[in-house]
């Protein structure tokens, strides 16, 4: 899951395994949006993408700081099916 949090919005991805880590669903990083629409052709039998977005880390954080248990008990978060509004309380402890 990657955060924008300039414009207020959480961006839900699909969780790749990380290199000896096993997926997790937990925000791990902020990031900011550089340029979108960028064009680009991919296909393979599960995934068919036509533009990319730059984006540049910001800040990591810890897998266990905010997991998505967390963002249902402390946030009120009950799905991340796309983009949303950043509560404001959770905004100020992404920093």
């Amino acid at each position: 899951m990657y955060i924008n949090i300039d414009s207020g919005r959480v961006w839900s991805i699909t969780t790749r395994q990380d290199i000896e880590k096993a997926p997790v669903s937990a925000i791990l990083y902020k990031c900011k949006v550089l340029e979108t629409d960028i064009p680009y052709e991919y296909q393979d039998r599960n995934l068919v993408l036509k533009a990319l977005m730059k984006i540049s880390l910001m800040k990591r954080y810890d897998p266990e700081a905010f997991t998505f248990d967390v963002l249902k008990e402390d946030y009120g978060i009950y799905a991340v099916r796309g983009p949303r509004e950043v509560p404001y309380s959770l905004s100020q402890k992404l920093g």
